[in-house]
């Protein structure tokens, strides 16, 4: 039986009369009072009646008004009603709601429609649907549950059970969303640890190559700008902006075997003699074994696998292959041409040309112009040619580095 059939034989009626039609047709006798809905005592959440948002939608204005009487007596003051369920599908996703009181049977846009809207929106999948409906076919509720139908109430319904059904569809949503506030608050608090630890990680890589670095340069510029140069070409030759990050940081390790050289050779200011030359050149292999994790510090006290960085891996990549040539003449394992890895030759042209462009104890600074020529006319021999055109390619891009890294005034 619709109210609307009451309706029509009076042209007006009080709110009191309204209510006490709805408990009559409920069957429930219109003098007795509505129970309040009790919390559970050990829920942490208390619903503030006057907040939460109420959506309710129902192609018959009676319905509409019956149910929101029933809220508003309950202390609910945040509703928004629709009997236009076209309107309200287009306006769904600009309404704030906590929960839905929907009618499933309407004309154009049926409660299944909202309810497939509500279901493929992010922002709303996770609020409750309260179905309301006089059907009793079981294909249409299971259609319902399927798209998310948090419950459902039949139509001539008992009040209170409806605002019971109401409160404990607010306690799922206030549940929800502080599970999803507790997820973005931990996760922004792992970002901010993982950046944290980026950053702590970085800077003992800066500090590791600086401690190599000032073995024989009273800066440490020299990491900075190789690694600077490397991210360049590896950029210029199409790498991907984690790769040529990467690079960029473990290139600033590349020498760090040089703390295995004894100073008396690193700074000597003469000529070197075979065994001090052979000397120097180890500290490509001992570069690579400082940073290469050993087997058996693979796991940690308790036997757990321990994390192996991607950068250190880079890292004693480079230090180990930076030195090497493109025919095969270089050390410390002779590699050549595409056997030597990418990064390795990467750094080789920017280790080379700084070398070339900054002072050493053995010898003076080459202008940019003198050193760019002896890259060029290293590419097929020294250097890969396609590494070579990457830093001809990105030529004012290198100055700029050196200018703005310099340890001195650069001849130009």
């Amino acid at each position: 039986m619709q109210f609307s059939t009451l309706l029509s034989e009076r042209s007006s009626i009080r709110r009191d009369e309204l209510l006490q039609m709805a408990h009559s047709i409920a069957g429930i006798d219109a003098a007795h009072e509505t129970r309040r809905f009790q919390l559970v005592e050990d829920s942490p959440f208390e619903i503030d009646r006057t907040r939460a948002r109420i959506l309710v939608v129902d192609d018959e204005p009676i319905n509409v008004e019956v149910l929101v009487a029933y809220l508003e007596d309950e202390g609910y003051s945040n509703i928004i009603s629709y009997t236009d369920s076209v309107s309200l599908l287009m306006q769904l996703e600009t309404i704030d709601f906590d929960v839905v009181l929907m009618d499933l049977m309407m004309p154009r846009v049926s409660g299944l429609d909202l309810l497939q809207q509500i279901h493929d929106s992010r922002r709303l999948r996770h609020i409750p649907s309260i179905v309301l409906t006089a059907s009793t076919d079981r294909s249409t509720k299971r259609k319902a549950i399927d798209l998310g139908a948090a419950d459902f109430l039949c139509k001539p319904f008992d009040p209170e059970e409806l605002l019971s059904r109401v409160q404990n569809a607010l306690i799922r949503k206030a549940h929800l969303d502080r599970i999803q506030n507790d997820k973005l608050d931990l996760m922004q608090r792992v970002e901010q640890r993982t950046a944290e630890l980026v950053s702590s990680q970085i800077q003992l890589i800066q500090c590791l190559g600086r401690a190599a670095e000032y073995r024989d340069n009273d800066t440490g510029k020299h990491v900075i700008r190789v690694g600077r140069f490397s991210a360049i070409l590896a950029e210029e030759l199409g790498l991907d902006p984690v790769t040529v990050q990467r690079i960029e940081m473990a290139a600033t390790l590349h020498d760090i075997g040089k703390l295995g050289v004894p100073d008396t050779v690193l700074l000597k200011p003469g000529r070197l003699t075979e065994e001090e030359m052979a000397c120097i050149r180890s500290h490509a292999a001992l570069g690579k074994a400082i940073i290469t994790a050993q087997e058996d510090n693979l796991s940690d006290l308790d036997g757990h696998p321990t994390y192996v960085s991607p950068l250190l891996t880079m890292a004693a990549v480079i230090a180990g292959s930076h030195h090497e040539r493109w025919d095969g003449s270089g050390y410390p394992d002779k590699l050549s041409g595409e056997n030597i890895p990418l990064e390795g030759r990467i750094v080789a042209v920017a280790d080379v040309f700084d070398a070339l462009t900054t002072e050493r104890p053995y010898k003076k600074a080459f202008s940019i112009e003198e050193s760019v020529s002896i890259i060029e006319k290293g590419s097929g021999t020294h250097f890969d040619p396609a590494v070579v055109n990457a830093f001809m390619n990105r030529l004012p891009e290198i100055r700029q580095v050196c200018l703005r890294y310099q340890d001195q005034a650069v001849p130009t």
